[in-house]
């Protein structure tokens, strides 16, 4: 799109005749379309019948798409936001974009330069674009910190949902700023009929149905439906607008949903198949149990008063009653008839339909749901042992067949298909973001080189009409202004390239240019430092009383201490306090304080106790010391460039902690801060060893792998928090008066927001949902009490008809999609990286390499002489190694050779990493010359190229070339003088 030729106006009555114009020019454009498709359809008849009829009003030629560019909430170009008048900020403007030139709209641009696009049409048939009330409520909308007030509100409004018996106030006050916001929105934009407006924007469909619930609860009494003002709760998800990073997770998550849909019927349909065969199988066989017979029942005591005539029907009544039941442990126990189940001891038999079902009735295949459900529990596998033992024991040993299907199919393979369409939907929206990304990088970068072509036309124009000749200035003029010598933008582009390569190679050599074959590299002293804190702890065993009756003193059997502090403010003495807890002691500790250098009471145990923990203290300051000087050597050398490498940044952590913890742990030991929590960062440079373990790369890889995607996982995570928190209100409404049983505990519970967290935390790996699920759905007495008050008017009961969806939505949302993108970021990075270690050198060849490079020149010059570039090329390893004879090679490589015939680490490691990607033969002396004096400024001051590899070669070849000439002269004017000498004597003879 052409920027020079857009005008920024203000949106006057004018605008709306213009916009009248322009859509009376495209209905006259779309009619002569028509009209001439229907001239071809009467001239060729047959061929157009063969068109596809979908295309029969489409307009001839491309098919206009509006600019990305100039979208509703992206920033205003570069290119024009120099264009745009300061007093234009915050009122209407007319259209720039030409895709929306024939709709009724116009544009508001605010201060941050941020894009708002609305309707021109009176907005509620009342408020037309220049109504005073309408711009003032368009001023406030688009001023960006009503955006960030709104979003306060909403966080505010979070935090006060998690809290209980929180005044109902608050929720007046909160439900009035929404309302303003909701108007406010509606006076600016209008209400729903035209595009831009209020309703058309589907985050505002959210407000809408909470804003009118909670009127709806306010001003109608519907019981149980005032919970209905819960879904308020789900003005969080509007956060998601504001975090880019998450925005694209929650993209994917929709994106993948959408595949899901297959995936989603087909699961439906395995799980009905396996629900209706476990239906016909298990209907009623998880409810029998073990009855006494009718003779063991009629000689039983409890009934001998009853009589010799007992009927058989009286006993079937009677049986009905659970007491005479078998049990095991207070529990009733299941029973079958069939070969491989339990059967029932002596004197009983086992019969059907006898009591609940396990588990309070949510363990069954009674009916279709509850198989279902049964089914989806084998699915996610939690706690589907308990299920699959209580089936085996009822139903026989051969019925684990079904279990062998469901798990395969269910668990196996749907779990394993959702997370493979996770995984693709997540790549597939990682790879539009990318495109999207680098499409707006491209833009970017043509937007600059017009800058830099507007303000060089400007420069020369100027120059122009400053220039005192007027003929000069024609000259000059038309000079500019002929197109063969105009600068186009494709040599633009190739010149912002080539500086951009320039600049990449610039960046590549100063890192590559880091002497790390001067890093100090502790492969001996890197390990774990064990902390010694002022107070070391000696164990000492005391015996109790043995006729001791006291259970809290035998509690107390083995509690005896001794507590040996060294403290330094005391010259060599070391004080030692001994507490005895012995329990027929009942004084104050008793405290000894001895000399360690001069008392010989002191024992050897302790003697060697305080010499280790002095050796240990020793080691610790010795190691830390050292760790500080390298730090401080490397910074020296290498100025700024030493926090460009991550190592040196993670070793420069580990030294500040460090001092930290031994300069300033007396001090900070007052504060909240304590000492030790520095010490054990410490403990984290033993992953330094990595780089020393040449078995290790494969750890570097997947190490690499974790790293990469941490902020894609820190927004998963993020969204994760925003669905348990969007749950946990709506498991604080509904379900935080229920009886503890099964899986709701003191702990674990819905009563207060981080018990709720804890919960659903729990769930979201599937671990523990069914023993939730037991509890919330248990509604029925006695195991619980409808008649008692509480605000849920079902007393302490559950509610299976609200626990159901609920609990298995979650499960599915948070296990089985947003888990599982966690894996797919981690898979598509570790492939990433695997891609990498393949096609590309890693940080791994160049450490080898400058190890390598250690031997040739151990004085670390950075220099090597020529005649050794042979030898250290074939003594490196793959994929840097060029073995013997690599002459040729290296002289096709064109290396740089400086005076002395020395050749510098850099050129030769920029040489082997060209030859091993195969760019030797690619042209790049042009940004090499660019790049040249930049290049030497960041080499030695003896750094002073003189010849190349290629030129060596030359002058080695013309030298020989030289020598054969003489020698070949030389034995010419040697033979012929032979000859002639031979001649005289002939002569001489004759």
């Amino acid at each position: 799109m052409d920027y020079h030729s857009i005008v920024f106006r203000e949106f006057t009555h004018e605008s709306f005749r213009r916009i009248e114009r322009y859509r009376q020019e495209e209905a006259e454009r779309i009619a002569s379309e028509r009209l001439q498709r229907q001239t071809i359809r009467e001239d060729d008849s047959d061929e157009y019948r063969s068109m596809n009829k979908s295309s029969k009003y489409e307009p001839i030629g491309p098919k206009r798409m509006p600019n990305k560019e100039l979208a509703v909430g992206e920033t205003l170009p570069r290119i024009l936001q120099n264009k745009f008048p300061a007093e234009l900020i915050g009122k209407p403007i007319e259209e720039i974009d030409w895709y929306y030139r024939t709709e009724y709209a116009f544009m508001v641009i605010n201060r941050n330069k941020t894009i708002f696009r609305f309707s021109s049409t009176p907005a509620c048939f009342i408020f037309s674009p220049f109504n005073c009330f309408r711009r003032l409520a368009i001023r406030i909308l688009t001023h960006s910190l009503f955006s960030t007030f709104v979003m306060i509100t909403i966080l505010t409004n979070c935090v006060f949902m998690t809290l209980k018996n929180v005044p109902e106030t608050n929720e007046y006050v909160f439900t009035i700023i929404y309302t303003l916001e909701a108007l406010t929105k509606c006076v600016a934009r209008g209400f729903i009929l035209q595009p831009h407006t209020f309703l058309r924007d589907p985050w505002n469909w959210l407000d809408f149905i909470v804003i009118t619930l909670a009127y709806i609860t306010f001003f109608v009494n519907l019981g149980k439906v005032s919970v209905l003002r819960t879904f308020r709760v789900l003005r969080a998800l509007k956060t998601v607008a504001v975090v880019p990073g998450l925005k694209t997770i929650v993209d994917a998550l929709i994106q993948s949903l959408i595949c899901l849909r297959d995936v989603t019927v087909l699961s439906s349909f395995i799980l009905s198949i396996f629900a209706l065969v476990g239906l016909q199988l298990y209907m009623g066989v998880l409810r029998q149990k073990c009855v006494p017979t009718y003779e063991s029942f009629f000689n039983s005591s409890n009934f001998s008063s009853v009589g010799f005539n007992m009927s058989y029907k009286l006993y079937e009544e009677e049986i009905k009653n659970e007491i005479h039941w078998y049990r095991e442990d207070e529990v009733f126990v299941l029973c079958g008839n069939a070969s491989g189940s339990r059967k029932c001891p002596p004197g009983y038999v086992c019969w059907k339909n006898r009591g609940n079902n396990p588990d309070y009735g949510y363990t069954s295949f009674d009916s279709y749901g509850w198989a279902m459900l049964s089914c989806f529990r084998l699915m996610t596998q939690d706690f589907w042992e308990n299920l699959y033992q209580q089936v085996l024991t009822s139903a026989g040993r051969y019925h684990f067949f079904y279990f062998v299907a469901v798990i395969f199919f269910g668990s196996f393979y749907l779990v394993n298909l959702i997370l493979a369409i996770v995984s693709m939907s997540y790549q597939e929206q990682q790879k539009k973001v990318q495109a999207e990304n680098e499409e707006r990088e491209r833009r970017k970068i043509e937007n600059e080189l017009e800058e830099q072509n507007e303000e060089a036309r400007k420069a020369s124009e100027l120059h122009a009409l400053l220039h005192t000749d007027n003929e000069q200035y024609i000259e000059n003029a038309l000079c500019f202004e002929n197109p063969n010598r105009k600068t186009s933008y494709s040599s633009l582009s190739i010149e912002y390239e080539q500086n951009q390569k320039k600049n990449e190679l610039k960046h590549k050599r100063l890192l590559e240019a880091s002497p790390s074959m001067f890093q100090f590299e502790n492969s001996s002293l890197v390990f774990s430092n064990p902390t010694i804190s002022d107070t070391t702890t000696i164990p000492f065993f005391d015996e109790t009383q043995a006729n001791s009756t006291n259970e809290d003193r035998k509690s107390q059997r083995t509690r005896a201490f001794s507590y040996l502090s060294e403290r330094p403010q005391y010259d060599n003495d070391s004080t030692v306090t001994l507490y005895q807890a012995k329990s027929h002691i009942k004084y104050a500790p008793i405290t000894e304080v001895f000399s360690a250098r001069d008392s010989e009471q002191a024992s050897i145990r302790s003697k060697i106790i305080l010499m280790i923990g002095f050796l240990i203290i020793l080691t610790i300051y010795l190691l830390s010391c050292k760790f500080a000087i390298e730090c401080v050597m490397k910074l020296i050398a290498l100025n700024f460039k030493y926090f460009t490498i991550p190592w040196n940044v993670f070793d420069f952590i580990i030294v500040i902690a460090s001092v930290l913890g031994q300069a300033l742990g007396e001090i900070m030991a007052q504060f909240v801060v304590n000492p030790t929590l520095l010490r054990v960062v410490r403990v984290a440079r033993v992953g330094r060893i990595l780089r020393l373990v040449k078995g290790a790369k494969g750890i570097r890889t997947l190490l690499f792998a974790l790293a990469v995607p941490l902020p894609a996982l820190f927004n998963i995570g993020l969204l994760l928090f925003l669905v348990m928190f969007i749950y946990s209100i709506f498991g604080m409404s509904f379900f935080s008066y229920g009886r503890k049983s099964a899986g709701i505990t003191d702990l674990f519970n819905f009563e207060t927001f981080p018990n709720s967290m804890i919960v659903l935390f729990q769930m979201c790996t599937t671990a523990g949902w069914s023993g939730v699920y037991q509890a919330l759905t248990n509604d029925q007495p006695p195991d619980c009490n409808p008649t008692l008050k509480t605000p849920s008017h079902k007393g302490d009961c559950g509610d299976t008809a609200i626990a159901t969806p609920f609990l298995v939505s979650y499960v599915i949302i948070t296990s089985l999609v947003v888990v599982n993108m966690y894996i797919a970021v981690i898979l598509e990075n570790f492939s990433q990286a695997q891609e990498d270690v393949q096609q590309g050198l890693t940080d791994d060849d160049h450490d080898m390499y400058y190890e390598k490079w250690q031997r040739f020149d151990p004085l670390g010059s950075q220099f090597i002489r020529y005649d050794q570039l042979s030898d250290f090329v074939d003594d490196l390893e793959s994929p840097l190694r060029i073995p013997k004879p690599n002459y040729l090679v290296l002289i096709r490589m064109n290396l740089p050779i400086c005076e002395n015939d020395r050749m510098h680490c850099v050129d030769i490691l920029d040489g082997l990493t060209k030859y091993f990607l195969g760019t030797l033969d690619t042209d790049v002396t042009s940004n090499e010359n660019d790049a040249s004096n930049e290049i030497k400024n960041d080499r030695p001051n003896d750094y002073h190229p003189i010849s190349t590899t290629i030129q060596r070669q030359r002058e080695l070849y013309l030298s020989r070339l030289v020598l054969q000439r003489f020698r070949n002269n030389a034995e010419r004017r040697q033979n012929q003088r032979k000859h002639e000498d031979s001649a005289f004597e002939i002569i001489e003879i004759i």
